[in-house]
């Protein structure tokens, strides 16, 4: 080795030698020596995890600009509870560009009015209010919270891109206070990019518009969730866009979900599509109150792919005549009447398809197909179809996939 060579590994030997050790993670544990979950989280850093033993936590807990994992160390949402009824707060705040995880929680008693803990939306968010943040939110039941604007269980704020994954959000309510909004009664989306997946949003509340889901801003992707036995007393018994014709920017693709057995006091118990832009792909919409897809004349414009829709549908006309919401149709199955001028469905046109799909036992909520559905190897493969359908399965399994959100296996 020459000279040169030599120097030059001592020097790389010196420089590792005095470079800082990487942080050890540390499990902080509740309740001992940590007393309460918060206190953990604020001594947590990045790498560390907050274990929470079972029991009922009564805390509002802040996450601010943290990225430790926050979980319950029996991995069992029914024996360890966050209660965050003590005060008008939402249960959990992630804020300040937060990364953190939470984890196997019940969360519960939350309450948005004049919250302190998310600034920009005050009013949004009782169970998890994400501000500014991009936390995980997954393997958690949020339960009988509420709110005053919406997202009575979960509302997401502009500059939030979190992962909301495998929760169960059910009945979760509005709060005993007036205001605007646009509801949201399971989730809001009020900006921001988020992924909501493998969710089970059911037996929701909404003031406002949108039973099960809210979106008035964004960019999301709302892909193989249950959303289900949700009410609203606004639009949109499972899903609405859009705050009443306001132009905002919205993107949202819908996947591989299941739509059933929701409510709106106007009769829109199913997707009401008020503003943005929205690609469905193999969804199966089914026995929602009323109106399976509604497209309003304000700018509901949407394309759907590979869906199943039982029922009917309508594209709300132009105020002074013409087109105005538009649903524009490719390899799906209506059952139902659609009417309205923007709404481009003909069976037998672009793959679309007219007729019952033919489920296993709707009676009993079995939308599985039978194989002699005509929805069977009737799809066809597009970019925002989903790779899993439903029960986890390969998507496609015959020459093409099938129509809805379940592929026959």
């Amino acid at each position: 080795m020459n000279p040169l060579s030599r120097r030059a590994l001592a020097a790389a030997i010196a420089a590792q030698s005095l470079a800082p050790a990487a942080a050890l993670a540390v499990d902080r544990l509740v309740p001992s020596p940590y007393a309460t979950i918060q206190a953990a989280i604020d001594a947590a850093g990045n790498a560390d995890a907050v274990v929470v033993s079972p029991g009922t936590y009564r805390e509002n807990l802040i996450v601010d600009g943290k990225g430790c994992t926050i979980r319950s160390a029996s991995g069992n949402p029914a024996d360890t509870i966050i209660d965050g009824s003590a005060a008008t707060e939402p249960a959990v705040a992630f804020v300040g560009g937060a990364q953190a995880t939470i984890r196997g929680f019940t969360i519960r008693g939350g309450e948005a009015y004049n919250s302190s803990r998310c600034p920009n939306m005050p009013h949004t968010g009782g169970g998890i209010c994400v501000d500014g943040a991009s936390p995980t939110i997954e393997d958690n039941v949020v339960t009988a919270n509420s709110a005053c604007t919406g997202g009575n269980g979960i509302g997401v704020w502009e500059h939030s891109s979190p992962i909301i994954r495998r929760n169960r959000i059910v009945s979760n309510t509005p709060g005993p206070c007036s205001g605007g909004g646009a509801g949201g009664g399971g989730v809001m989306l009020e900006g921001g990019s988020a992924d909501v997946v493998e969710n089970v949003i059911e037996n929701n509340d909404s003031a406002m518009d949108g039973g099960g889901i809210a979106a008035t801003a964004g960019t999301h992707r709302i892909e193989r969730n249950v959303v289900r036995n949700n009410h609203t007393w606004g639009y949109g018994g499972a899903l609405a866009t859009g705050i009443n014709g306001r132009r905002l920017s919205l993107a949202l693709t819908i996947s591989g979900n299941l739509f059933h057995g929701n409510g709106a006091q106007d009769g829109t118990g199913g997707l009401y599509l008020d503003d943005g832009t929205v690609t469905m792909a193999g969804n199966t919409v089914a026995q929602n109150a009323g109106v399976q897809l509604f497209a309003t004349n304000w700018g509901g414009n949407a394309t759907s792919t590979d869906d199943v829709v039982d029922g009917g549908v309508q594209c709300q006309d132009g105020v002074f005549g013409g087109v105005g919401g538009r649903i524009t149709f490719r390899s799906s199955l209506v059952s139902g009447i659609v009417t309205g001028l923007g709404c481009a469905f003909a069976p037998g046109t672009d793959g679309n398809v007219s007729g019952s799909p033919r489920f296993v036992a709707p009676a009993q909520k079995d939308f599985h197909l039978r194989p002699d559905s005509p929805a069977v190897d009737a799809g066809v493969s597009v970019r925002d179809l989903a790779a899993l359908d439903l029960d986890g399965e390969a998507r496609t399994i015959g020459p093409l996939p099938d129509m809805g959100a379940d592929e026959f296996a």
